[in-house]
C-alpha cells in the first residue's frame, strides 16, 4: 500500500474508530492491511487475526463472512456487503464491507475493502407498534421483522412463529419493499437505529 493509500485509510478507520467501531482494510487476498486502536484493542469475541486474515470466532459463519468480503471486494459491486456473526457467547454483531477505492477516488491499486462491525444488543429494539407506524407493517411483518434481529436463520424464526418457510419468505420481501431494504442484515441495522 502506497503512502497516500495508507494516510485515507487511516482516516476513514479514525472516524469508525471515534465511534468504538473495530475496522480493518484488507486486500484482495484477504490480507489485513491497516486496521484501527478499537480493532487492535476490543473484544475478541467475534473475530481474531490468523495470519493477517480474519477469523470469524463461529467457525460455520467464516464462509457467509468471506462471501460477504469477496463481494465487497469485486470491482463490480455497486454497494458495500453485510452480514452477521456470532460469538461463542451468543451475541451478535452485524459486519459490514464496503469496497474502500470507491470512497477515496481509485487510490488504491488493486481491490481493498474497509470491514467493520457493530455488536448489537437483540433486546434493545423497537416495539412492534413502532415499527408498524413508520413503516406500515401488519402485525405479522413486524412480528418477523423483530425475530430476525435475533439473528436466528428465517427457517427457524418461520419455525418458532409456527409458519410455513415459503409463507415467511412473502412476508419477508413484503418487510424488504416496505422497509427499503434488500438484506436481513440491512433490516437489523434499520431496526437499531429506530431503538
Amino acid at each position: 500500500m502506497d503512502t497516500y493509500s495508507k494516510i485515507d485509510s487511516i482516516g476513514l478507520m479514525a472516524g469508525l474508530e471515534s465511534v468504538g467501531c473495530p475496522a480493518f482494510i484488507v486486500n484482495a487476498r484477504f490480507d489485513v492491511v491497516a486496521r484501527n486502536s478499537v480493532a487492535e484493542t476490543s473484544d475478541t469475541a467475534f473475530f481474531s487475526l490468523n495470519n493477517h486474515h480474519i477469523k470469524v470466532a463461529v467457525e460455520p459463519e467464516q464462509l457467509i463472512f468471506d462471501k460477504t468480503l469477496s463481494e465487497a471486494l469485486d470491482a463490480q459491486a455497486p454497494v458495500s456487503s453485510v452480514t452477521v456473526l456470532s460469538s461463542m457467547d451468543g451475541r451478535r454483531a452485524v459486519v459490514r464491507a464496503t469496497p474502500v477505492q470507491r470512497a477515496l477516488g481509485f487510490v488504491f491499486v488493486g481491490n481493498h475493502a474497509m470491514v467493520w462491525l457493530r455488536a448489537f444488543d437483540a433486546d434493545v429494539l423497537p416495539t412492534k407498534e413502532v415499527v408498524a407506524r413508520i413503516f406500515g407493517l401488519t402485525p405479522a411483518e413486524c412480528q418477523l421483522a423483530i425475530a430476525l434481529c435475533s439473528g436466528d436463520p428465517l427457517a427457524v424464526v418461520a419455525e418458532k412463529a409456527g409458519v410455513t418457510l415459503h409463507t415467511a419468505r412473502d412476508r419477508l420481501k413484503s418487510v424488504f419493499a416496505k422497509t427499503g431494504t434488500n438484506r436481513q442484515a440491512e433490516l437489523v441495522l434499520l431496526l437499531q437505529r429506530l431503538s
